[in-house]
């Protein structure tokens, strides 16, 4: 459905080519689904007749509890990609989970379909199907097996709405139960198959995928944390979008250093930078902070990348030809340097040029000095980052050796450049 959106991210001037695509990824047993015999008669959904004694339904057999087979597992499924999400939501009723509301069941009948496990905070997205047009059902889910504590919203089941789903914020793990009611006031002459499903979405991801991860956001002024490892200096690509019903809208980011401290906030993905963003990271772990009320996808890609000398004597010998590669990652000072060094064999304009600069700097500071030091100052000034660019002298300069140096404009700036000689 969003399979194109993060599929292909290029890096210009013999840069590789950095991907994310979506793919089905391996599942975890992270929730586990167990049935339950139906509630007890003491249960507060089964002692009443619909409006009181002046209801016209009052004469109504008082609603009991009855015994049906239930089966002895349930389907089961954490979810991990959007694609997943469709496809289990509207398969539920080809599930093998499969349970019997029979004939004649009163109003207000109550029948336990299962209980789930949940052991991290999450979202729980409870589907139900019914095969036939027999009883109306409302499905309920609850934290306590007396089923009186209700958690979420209602599934509501009739004959115009054969299947329904609810998505249930789990904020602490434990045991929730899943009850079935009768809500038909005119009992059913045929037996209702009912399939149920629970599908799992993390709020939280640990480890992102370069395929693409699914979550849910805890809301406006809650905070997702979403944990990946950079095992060496690297340009990392961050993917990512909300999606609202079939709407597909921007994410906003926050890189943040192990401890949760931000390092670079207001990131914003949308479809002005194709919903990538791209910072260059040093070794360690890190987060990418999400905050929203919608589901979300993100996916992450890293590719290391090369750094240049930090001083004169090692600094590499730029070529016409072929590009060079220097890099700043967002933990460095903006005193750090990068220095490379042209040649001139006769009187000539000294001239170069950045390639393919990736990153989230918008500038690049650069100065060029003759080989015992002296500053151009005339020839000394800022790159622009994102569109790349380069600068030339105004007059011929003498026949020698000239250095360039370059230094990030900000503190939490990262480019990964390219640079030849003109």
């Amino acid at each position: 459905m969003f399979k194109n959106v993060l599929s292909k991210v290029l890096l210009t001037a013999s840069m590789a080519v950095l991907s994310i695509t979506f793919a089905a990824s391996a599942k975890a047993d992270i929730v586990s689904l167990t049935t339950t015999a139906p509630m007890e008669t003491a249960s507060a959904l089964t002692t009443s007749a619909p409006y009181g004694t002046t209801s016209p339904y009052a004469s109504a057999t008082p609603a009991v509890n009855q015994t049906i087979t239930t089966p002895t597992t349930m389907n089961v499924t954490p979810i991990t990609t959007y694609d997943e999400l469709v496809a289990a939501t509207n398969s539920v009723t080809s599930s093998s989970s499969k349970i019997t509301i029979p004939a004649g069941s009163s109003y207000r009948g109550g029948y336990g379909l299962g209980q789930v496990s949940v052991n991290e905070p999450c979202t729980i997205r409870f589907v139900a199907g019914v095969s036939g047009t027999g009883s109306s059902l409302d499905i309920k889910f609850y934290s306590d097996s007396a089923c009186t504590l209700q958690v979420g919203g209602t599934i509501y089941i009739n004959s115009s709405a054969l299947t329904d789903s609810e998505d249930v914020a789990i904020s602490t793990p434990g045991t929730y139960y899943i009850k079935a009611t009768v809500s038909s006031y005119t009992a059913s002459t045929t037996d209702t198959p009912i399939s149920v499903s629970a599908l799992q979405i993390k709020n939280e991801i640990n480890g992102i995928s370069a395929t693409g991860t699914l979550f849910q956001g805890k809301g406006s002024t809650s905070a997702c944390y979403h944990s990946f490892t950079v095992s060496q200096k690297s340009v990392v690509t961050i993917g990512g979008y909300t999606i609202s019903g079939s709407t597909q809208s921007g994410l906003g980011i926050d890189i943040c250093d192990a401890n949760k401290v931000v390092l670079e906030s207001n990131g914003y993905l949308s479809d002005t930078n194709s919903y990538t963003a791209f910072y260059v990271l040093a070794p360690g772990n890190y987060y990418v902070s999400t905050t929203t009320n919608s589901l979300g996808v993100l996916a992450m890609n890293t590719q290391g990348c090369k750094t240049a000398a930090t001083k004169n004597k090692k600094a590499k010998k730029l070529s016409k030809k072929k590009v060079s590669y220097g890099s700043f990652a967002m933990s460095d000072s903006t005193s750090k340097k990068q220095v490379f060094k042209i040649v001139l064999k006769k009187k000539a304009k000294l001239k170069f040029v950045l390639a393919g600069p990736v990153g989230n700097a918008s500038y690049l500071r650069w100065k060029v000095t003759t080989k015992n030091g002296s500053r151009l100052l005339s020839n000394s000034g800022v790159i622009n980052a994102n569109s790349g660019g380069g600068a030339k002298s105004s007059n011929k300069l003498k026949k020698g050796t000239y250095y360039i140096t370059i230094t990030k404009y900000d503190d939490d700036d990262s480019c990964y450049f390219g640079i030849k000689q003109k």
